[in-house]
């Protein structure tokens, strides 16, 4: 059971982690673009998933760098 606990743990600090990164590009975005016109809601969909990728990469490339 002790190790259930410690999995659980383990992956509520990383989706907090990610819940986190994420919620800062979210946040510029559609304070920077607030109209709320069908094709500036695409954009900023669009860049969310961009962003959300390039994060991603940056992430997994420095936690390769460091745990090598």
């Amino acid at each position: 059971m002790s190790k259930d606990n410690n999995q659980i743990i383990d992956v509520l600090n990383k989706v907090t982690l990610w819940d986190l990164v994420l919620f800062i590009p979210t946040t510029l975005l559609f304070s920077y673009l607030p109209n709320n016109n069908l094709v500036d809601i695409f954009i900023n969909i669009f860049i969310f998933i961009f962003c959300t990728i390039g994060v991603i990469t940056v992430f997994r490339m420095v936690k390769g760098h460091l745990f090598k």
